[in-house]
């Protein structure tokens, strides 16, 4: 999520007041969803310790729910913005494929998805910014 956040097209190219308002606001989505991240993990301590009633894929949803939002609010102040053609929607992709992952790969999956997310949007967006060169 880290790397995801500091891509090189993390500032916006244009300063205009609506995207000024996208931004800062934006981003409360941003910070909710990463500290949300936490509570899934922390829920998934509860059901490993049996601490919870919940099942597994409850707080494997817990976190994948929370990185697709993450994903979007990246989207929502970024990519939209920054990004041209497909590849601005890319992180919107990767958070519905996350939310569709658990019963199959479980966190595993969230984890494998979100690691490709960032090679596959850092490869695309350098070979973009290559051509536009």
């Amino acid at each position: 999520m880290w790397w995801l956040y500091f891509s090189k097209e993390e500032h916006l190219q244009e300063q205009r007041f609506e995207l000024a308002i996208t931004w800062g606001y934006g981003h409360l989505l941003i910070y909710a969803s990463g500290a949300a991240v936490g509570a899934g993990f922390a829920v998934l301590v509860d059901v490993i310790t049996h601490h919870s009633k919940t099942s597994m894929l409850v707080g494997e949803y817990t976190v994948a729910v929370s990185v697709a939002l993450y994903m979007f609010g990246l989207w929502f102040v970024r990519d939209r913005f920054a990004l041209k053609g497909y590849l601005k929607h890319l992180l919107v992709l990767f958070g519905a494929l996350i939310v569709t992952v658990p019963p199959f790969l479980g966190l595993q999956g969230v984890a494998l998805l979100t690691l490709l997310s960032v090679v596959v949007r850092s490869h695309m967006a350098c070979r973009l910014n290559d051509n536009s060169k």
